[in-house]
């Protein structure tokens, strides 16, 4: 469970050097009723699950906003324990912990969900910023037309910087995420604003260029790209070797005994 009316910290840059290595840092973990269990939710996931701590980050931040938007503590919760179940799809060994997690929701969310009815967004929430060039003033139009969501558009753009996967697989996990949101929200301007970020995504995932400014997703495939590299180049040393002799061949057969 998210921690309701917790004032998130701006990033610092401690932060970012953590997030640089892919894992969540502490000041944007959601998962925890208080102070206490949030730190206790940061050190478990983190020492036994970290691979998906993303994920699970932003099972919490949805179901935050689900109780703020007050559509129905069994609701909230069973779409909380759903996406953790996703979650440990990946990660088998780490099902009973994220299990332990939906049932302490279900069993004492009342207060938190009760309490969010009064939640007022903290003027210091962070609004992670995509890294494009090209997508940042979309997202910043999500920001301003889809207020009621910012804490999920943020997570959503914090997991797309972090994404490892290829640009369009990345793009089009923003999309669906920001899809979610604008869903929650409900207002026309942000179902339009989602839409011109995420068509600007894919186009931009579409472009072949942007394979190589993907440092994530290079790094991460670093191997493999090698791999295909070395291929490439072995075949065409194959092809010019096979039409250097078809040369040579050619010129013995024409030149003079």
């Amino acid at each position: 469970m998210l921690n309701i009316g917790f004032p998130i910290h701006l990033v610092m840059f401690a932060s970012v050097l953590v997030r640089a290595y892919g894992r969540v840092a502490f000041d944007d973990w959601h998962c925890g009723s208080s102070d206490f269990t949030r730190q206790m939710s940061f050190e478990s996931i983190t020492e036994k699950c970290e691979s998906i701590m993303l994920t699970v980050n932003h099972c919490c931040v949805v179901h935050d906003v689900c109780y703020t938007h007050q559509l129905g503590q069994e609701r909230c919760d069973e779409e909380f324990c759903e996406c953790n179940r996703k979650a440990a799809l990946v990660r088998h060994d780490c099902s009973n912990l994220l299990e332990a997690s939906c049932s302490l929701v279900q069993l004492f969310g009342f207060g938190a969900y009760h309490n969010s009815a009064n939640y007022t967004e903290p003027d210091d929430l962070v609004k992670h910023m995509l890294r494009s060039d090209l997508l940042r003033p979309h997202l910043a139009g999500v920001y301003q037309r889809c207020r009621t969501v910012n804490a999920t558009t943020s997570s959503c753009a914090l997991q797309h910087n972090l994404c490892d996967d290829s640009p369009i697989e990345c793009a089009e996990a923003l999309a669906g995420c920001l899809h979610d949101a604008a869903s929650v929200d409900g207002s026309e301007p942000c179902r339009e604003a989602v839409e011109q970020v995420c068509s600007a995504a894919l186009d931009e995932a579409n472009n072949w260029h942007n394979f190589f400014k993907n440092v994530r997703f290079l790094s991460s495939n670093m191997l493999k790209v090698l791999i295909g590299v070395c291929l490439v180049m072995l075949i065409c040393f194959v092809v010019r070797q096979r039409n250097s002799m078809k040369v040579d061949e050619k010129l013995l057969e024409y030149s003079p005994v």
